[in-house]
């Protein structure tokens, strides 16, 4: 069975967020990668058809829809946008608010593993190593010497490269266009809970110079809603990683 396609849903609620808040939704559309768009699940839910277990379930088809139709609304309304970017909204950083408000049963992090890749909660988590901001590849271009080019777009937890060219029917040896190399800032700290430490990673508003940010540093407990992620270490352990979406101070 085929998932559903929520992007029409998106599309009006970024109508509604616009004509309540059409400065960040400007804003995102001129810098996907340096600002950011906030979505509430209570009224995405109230609005359109999007049901909170989907969004629990699919998070990747419920984001990708969320950026697909943002990239519409931006073009329908002919936005400003990115002079010199041709690489879309991929990978703008879509925050999740209110998902511990909908109806539906709260989302809690049981276990990484069986939970990984679905929204999750992280209660009375206790920062024991401070966000680190640092400057990391959102879009990377590899070229190869017949001049094709393939995009690789980088998860903010996860970095790769290919060694031959994407293009069907050559397998030339690439080379990375440093040229079109699109960057972005992500934060890494690691929270305590009671039964498991585990490391987190953030992007848009959480790792900037924004409150939002100073609040993952010197809040005395967070509760973080986010997407469990297993990613394999170079010894091949797999361990989760918390892609926050969200961080309130406890």
């Amino acid at each position: 069975m085929s998932e559903p396609d929520h992007s029409d849903d998106w599309y009006r609620y970024w109508e509604t967020v616009y004509e309540d808040d059409h400065v960040q939704v400007e804003r995102a559309a001129e810098d996907p990668l340096g600002r950011w768009v906030t979505a509430s699940l209570q009224d995405l839910v109230e609005e359109t058809d999007v049901d909170a277990v989907t969004v629990r379930d699919r998070p990747d088809a419920t984001f990708g829809a969320a950026r697909e139709a943002f990239a519409s609304f931006v073009a329908d309304r002919d936005l400003d946008r990115p002079a010199t970017d041709d690489y879309g909204y991929e990978v703008l950083p879509v925050h999740l608010e209110g998902v511990r408000r909908s109806t539906d049963p709260p989302f809690d992090l049981q276990d990484p593993v069986d939970d990984a890749n679905t929204v999750a909660h992280v209660t009375n988590a206790r920062v024991t190593e401070p966000p680190r901001g640092r400057t990391r590849a959102a879009v990377l271009t590899c070229r190869c010497p017949l001049g094709h080019e393939t995009t690789l777009r980088q998860s903010i937890h996860r970095s790769w490269t290919i060694d031959t060219c994407g293009e069907p029917d050559c397998s030339n040896e690439v080379v990375l266009d440093d040229t079109r190399t699109r960057r972005r800032r992500v934060a890494t700290f690691t929270v305590k809970t009671a039964s498991r430490t585990l490391k987190c990673v953030a992007t848009g508003k959480y790792a900037g110079r924004t409150d939002e940010a100073r609040l993952l540093g010197e809040a005395d407990a967070l509760h973080l809603t986010g997407i469990p992620r297993l990613i394999a270490n170079e010894d091949g352990v797999v361990k989760p990683v918390f892609v926050v979406l969200e961080a309130e101070a406890r």
